[in-house]
């Protein structure tokens, strides 16, 4: 969902109206549809669409479950985490991640996504719901002829079988029980949760100062000062390393701060990982929405976005650490910081404001 960034919004309002040119081509589409439902097997009643990140599958587990209790015969579509992530609901997943998400606009994303449109035409759902307010999904959907149920806002109203209103911007995810209201199904926040099957005799401590986006890597004063305190601690430290890790390049910390590098290549490792420790301390990214989601107390660094938009759901344990100034450059895009400042979002978090919220997640059982 785009709201918060008014840049983005823009730019999408002022393309909608010229790719409303080309809606008519659905009716040589529609008499195709129909065909396809005459002869279908196997009815599938809801496609959910995200296609998006790995948090933002996290943050889709309720609503998938709400949906799936009451018709199993639903698919959810988005990247090739989802399955791990959705294995223990059973929903049927379909993998894909659009190219706006992952910014593939080569000739094979295109071919991607020309394929992935006719997997979801001969599927035929009855509805398919678009969860992020997405004109350019809600634009490439609409061409399934599929009722199209969703939010707008970026656009796309005009082409939504029904349009669900939010009267104002909310979390991302609070968005999903206006879905489930219009189907009149019961949505829980308990479905985010899932069991964490593994315990430690030695407690350890999971993190990751990097992100998806080059401002979302702690700046080195606040990485060296947190792993400062965690030494201090009777805990095993388990640092998540990736190819290319960002904070890692900025200085040897291993030996200093007696800490374990897990090289983490795949993400099933990754996720198999996570679920193994028992606090995790990391920015706003994948690894605090997978830790929540296995209600591991957990500490997230917020800097480009503003938490209340994007805080992982569902855990009573969760600390957010942010700025207290309020900053006219924020949210913004993560890509180049434009304050006086170089990421003043996250180097003027006090260290007396960071000693406090360690000393409260470590507080956690």
């Amino acid at each position: 969902m785009k709201h918060f960034n008014y840049e983005k919004l823009n730019k999408l309002k002022k393309i909608e109206k010229f790719f409303y040119i080309f809606t008519f081509l659905k009716f040589f589409l529609f008499p195709f549809a129909i065909l396809i439902r005459f002869f279908q097997k196997k009815k599938i009643k809801f496609l959910i669409s995200d296609g998006f990140l790995i948090g933002d599958i996290v943050m889709a587990r309720a609503i998938c479950k709400t949906i799936f209790l009451k018709y199993p015969n639903s698919i959810y579509l988005s990247n090739s985490k989802s399955k791990l992530i959705l294995e223990d609901i059973g929903i049927e997943v379909l993998e894909y991640q659009y190219p706006w998400a992952n910014y593939d606009y080569s000739i094979k994303g295109i071919l991607n996504l020309f394929k992935t449109f006719l997997k979801i035409f001969l599927i035929q759902p009855e509805y398919t719901i678009e969860l992020r307010g997405d004109f350019r999904s809600i634009y490439f959907l609409y061409f399934t002829c599929s009722k199209l149920i969703g939010f707008s806002f970026t656009g796309g109203k005009k082409l939504l079988y029904k349009e669900i209103i939010a009267e104002e911007f909310l979390h991302q995810e609070e968005h999903y029980p206006l879905i489930a209201k219009e189907f009149e199904l019961e949505y829980k926040e308990e479905y985010f949760r899932r069991e964490k099957k593994v315990s430690n005799k030695t407690k350890k401590i999971g993190i990751s100062f990097s992100g998806s986006q080059a401002l979302k890597v702690l700046p080195k004063e606040i990485g060296l000062y947190v792993l400062e305190i965690l030494s201090k601690k009777n805990m095993k430290l388990v640092y998540f390393d990736f190819k290319e890790e960002p904070f890692l390049k900025q200085i040897e910390i291993e030996k200093k701060f007696n800490l374990y590098i897990l090289n983490t290549f795949s993400f099933e490792e990754y996720f198999t990982e996570i679920e193994k420790i028992d606090y995790y301390i990391g920015m706003d990214s994948a690894g605090g929405h997978i830790a929540s989601m296995f209600q591991i107390p957990s500490l997230i660094f917020y800097g480009t976005n503003e938490s209340k938009f994007f805080y992982p759901k569902g855990n009573e344990k969760l600390i957010l650490m942010e700025t207290d100034l309020n900053l006219s450059c924020r949210p913004c895009s993560g890509a180049n910081c434009q304050n006086e400042i170089h990421q003043n979002c996250l180097v003027s978090i006090s260290k007396e404001k960071l000693i406090l919220g360690i000393e409260k997640l470590l507080s956690y059982e």
